[in-house]
C-alpha cells in the first residue's frame, strides 16, 4: 500500500521525537520508501532531515540517502 497516509507513517518514524529509535527498523523504513519509489514522494522531507542529521546512525543516513535518490530520479 502506497497510500499518502502510510508514506507519511513510515516517514513519521524516521523523526527524532519518534519513539521507535531502533537503527534496524529506520534502515527498513529507508529502503521500504526507496522501493516505493515515486509513489513516496510525501517522504523526501523527511528523508532529507535524516540525510542531514549528523546525530543519525550512519546506516540510516545511507539508506535515506538511496531512499531519497530512488524516489527523486524516477
Amino acid at each position: 500500500m502506497a497510500s499518502e497516509e502510510a508514506i507519511l507513517a513510515m516517514a513519521s518514524f524516521l523523526d527524532r521525537k519518534s519513539p521507535v529509535n531502533s537503527v534496524l527498523f529506520k534502515h527498513e523504513i529507508c529502503f521500504v520508501l526507496g522501493q516505493l519509489g515515486e509513489d513516496a514522494k510525501k517522504a523526501l522531507d523527511q528523508l532529507k532531515i535524516t540525510i542531514n542529521d549528523l546525530e543519525e546512525n550512519e546506516i540510516v543516513r545511507h539508506e535515506a540517502l538511496s531512499a531519497y535518490s530512488s524516489i527523486s530520479y524516477e
